[in-house]
C-alpha cells in the first residue's frame, strides 16, 4: 500500500468511525529520539528548514497537537517519568545513564495488576533505563516482548547490535526499518489488546543518510540535513506500519507520537546557542507531541494547556484500564483533552535534571518559567512574549513579576520536598484532590502534621516521635516573617492575609518540609 493511499484511508476511517472502537483500545506509542518542536513545522518555530512528514502531518490533522508539552532535557529521565508517572526527584533517575528501579511500579506492571494481564505488551527499540546493563530489566517491569538496544543508541544505523532474548546480534539493516518491520511483525501476531512502545533511535547521531526512497531533500550533506532526511526516514516507516494495521485494527489504535528531549545543539535551529538538548531551556524541555486514532474525536485541533511526558503514564492507565482521582503520582491524566478542549486544569508543569552533578529544575506556569539550580541561581523568562528566552527578567523585574517568580519557587520547593496540593491529582496524603487543610510528612521516624491551611489566626504543627526543629515562615517576595523552634502552635494574627511559605528544618538531618500557606480573614 502506498503512502498516498494511506492517508486517504487514515481520513475515512477516523472521520466516519467505519470500525466500531473496542472497549479495550490498542495503544501505539512512538518515542522519537531527540526531537525538539524546531524539528517539526506548526510548533511556534516560525522560521528555519523543515521536514517533509505528510505522515506525523495526517495523524496531526486528525488528532490533537499539543504545543506546551515538556518532556526533560535528556531521554532517560523522560523515559523513566512515563514508565513510572513520577518525576526525577521520586525515582532518582535525573541523568544519563539512570536506573529505574522496579520499587517504582511501571506503566506496563500497573496494567498487568489492573487488567489481570489482559494486554499483550512490547518495547521495540531504545530501553536507556537499566544501570549497570541488565537485559533481563524490561521483562522486570512487565514487558511481554522487548528487543532493540538496552542501552542509548547506535554508533551506525547500518550496523549495530541488537538485544533479542537476552542475546546480542548484528544487525546489518536500516535501524528504523528493522524496528518498523519487528513492530509490524509482532502487531500481526497479537490475538488480544496490545500496547506496543515503539522507541525509535531516529533522528538521534550519527547523522547519517538513509536508504533512498525513505527521504525527500536533494542531496543531503550537512549535518541539520542528514538530520532532517533521517525524521524524514521515520516519517515515512511510521507511514509503512500503520499501512500494515488492517480497518478493525487501526480504528481501535490510540497513537501517540513525542519527542524525547529536545534538539540536539550542533542541528538546533532558531534557538539560541546552547539552549537545545541537555539544557533547561524551551529547546531543551519543549517537544512536539500528537495524539490521534481510538478515543480521539477532536480533529486538526491544538491544544494549549500545559502538559508534560509523564502525563502519559495515568493517560494511559485511564485509557486501558481504570479511572483516577486526576491522574497518579506526579501524572496527569489528560483523557478528558481527547474530546473536550480548555479540559486541561493544569497551573503548572515541571522538569528536573542533574548535569555534571549539579541539579537543575525548571517550572512553568501558563505565561513565565523559572529555571533554578542547588546553588540557587535562577534564571526567569516571559514565554508568552517569546519561547526563544533570549529576554532574561532578573533585575527588572516588577512587582507583580516577583511575586509570579516567588510563587514558582515556592511550588517548585514543594514539589521536590512532597507532594503538590495545586497539581489536581490525588497523591501524597490527601484524602481528595488537593486538600492540603491537613498536611503530613514523615521525618526521619516523626510524623509532621500542619493544619489548617487555609488558615485565619493559629497554625498548629503536630508531632508524632522525637524532633528538634526550627520553623520559618517567608512571604513570598522571600522576607521571613515567623521564626520559633520546636513550636507547637505558630500565632499569625499580625500577618496581612495571603499566601506565605512554611519551612520546617529537623536540624539533625537538615531534612526541610515545605508547604504553601494560605493565611485569610
Amino acid at each position: 500500500m502506498n503512502r498516498n493511499f494511506f492517508l486517504i484511508a487514515l481520513v475515512v476511517f477516523s472521520s466516519y468511525g467505519i470500525v466500531a472502537a473496542q472497549s479495550q483500545p490498542n495503544v501505539l506509542l512512538i518515542i522519537a529520539d531527540d526531537l525538539g518542536i524546531d524539528a517539526l513545522e506548526g510548533y511556534g518555530i516560525e522560521e528555519g528548514i523543515f521536514p517533509h512528514t505528510p505522515v506525523i502531518n495526517s495523524l496531526r490533522e486528525n488528532g490533537i497537537s499539543y504545543m506546551n508539552n515538556w518532556a526533560t532535557p535528556i531521554c532517560t529521565p523522560t523515559r523513566a517519568s512515563i514508565m513510572s508517572g513520577k518525576y526525577g526527584i521520586k525515582t532518582g533517575v535525573r541523568a544519563v545513564p539512570g536506573n529505574l528501579a522496579v520499587e517504582d511500579e511501571s506503566l506496563f506492571n500497573y496494567l498487568d495488576r489492573q487488567t489481570n494481564d489482559s494486554y499483550s505488551t512490547a518495547v521495540i527499540g531504545k530501553w536507556h533505563l537499566s544501570d549497570p546493563i541488565n537485559f533481563n530489566h524490561p521483562f522486570e517491569h512487565g514487558v511481554d516482548h522487548f528487543e532493540g538496544i538496552i542501552g542509548g543508541g547506535v554508533q551506525n544505523y547500518n550496523r549495530w547490535d541488537k538485544t533479542d532474548g537476552g542475546q546480542l546480534f548484528e544487525v546489518r539493516e536500516y535501524v528504523t526499518t528493522h524496528f518498523t518491520n519487528a513492530a509490524i511483525d509482532w502487531i500481526s501476531e497479537q490475538e488480544k489488546p496490545w500496547f506496543l512502545w515503539l522507541s525509535h533511535v531516529a533522528p538521534h547521531s550519527p547523522f547519517q543518510l538513509p536508504p533512498a526512497g525513505l527521504f525527500t531533500l536533494d542531496n543531503p550533506t550537512t549535518d541539520r540535513e542528514l538530520y532532517l532526511a533521517t525524521i524524514e526516514a521515520l516519517d515515512t516507516e511510521i507511514g509503512r506500519l500503520l499501512d500494515s494495521m488492517d480497518a478493525q485494527t487501526r480504528a481501535n489504535t490510540l497513537i501517540i507520537f513525542m519527542g524525547d528531549n529536545g534538539t540536539p545543539g550542533g542541528v538546533l535551529q532558531a534557538y539560541p546557542n546552547r539552549h537545545g538538548k541537555g539544557s533547561m531551556y524551551e529547546g531543551g524541555l519543549r517537544v512536539p507531541m500528537v495524539i490521534s486514532g481510538a478515543g480521539v474525536t477532536r480533529r486538526g485541533e491544538q491544544e494549549y494547556g500545559l502538559t508534560q511526558a509523564n502525563d502519559l503514564h495515568a493517560t494511559l492507565i485511564e485509557a486501558c484500564s481504570n479511572d483516577l482521582p486526576g491522574g497518579i503520582h506526579n501524572s496527569y491524566s489528560i483523557r478528558s483533552s481527547f474530546t473536550t478542549s480548555d479540559a486541561i486544569e493544569r497551573n503548572f508543569v515541571y522538569a528536573d535534571q542533574s548535569n555534571n552533578d549539579v541539579e537543575f529544575w525548571a517550572i512553568r506556569d501558563q505565561d513565565y518559567k523559572l529555571i533554578q539550580n542547588e546553588n540557587g541561581n535562577q534564571e526567569f523568562y516571559n514565554l508568552s512574549e517569546s519561547i526563544l528566552e533570549e529576554n532574561q527578567l532578573i533585575g527588572n523585574l516588577s512587582r507583580e513579576e516577583r511575586e509570579i517568580r516567588a510563587s514558582l519557587a515556592a511550588e517548585a520547593q514543594v514539589i521536590r520536598s512532597g507532594w503538590s496540593c495545586q497539581d489536581f491529582i490525588l497523591n501524597g496524603e490527601e484524602q481528595s484532590i488537593d486538600d492540603c487543610a491537613t498536611a503530613t510528612h514523615h521525618l526521619q521516624e516523626s510524623v509532621v502534621t500542619i493544619f489548617p491551611n487555609p488558615v485565619s489566626e493559629q497554625l498548629q504543627i503536630s508531632l508524632k516521635g522525637q524532633l528538634d526543629y526550627e520553623v520559618r515562615l517567608y512571604s513570598l517576595s522571600g522576607q521571613q516573617v515567623k521564626f520559633a523552634t520546636n513550636a507547637t502552635l505558630i500565632e499569625l494574627g499580625d500577618l496581612p492575609s495571603g499566601t506565605y511559605i512554611l519551612e520546617l528544618t529537623d536540624r539533625q538531618s537538615q531534612q526541610k518540609i515545605i508547604e504553601k500557606i494560605v493565611v485569610g480573614r
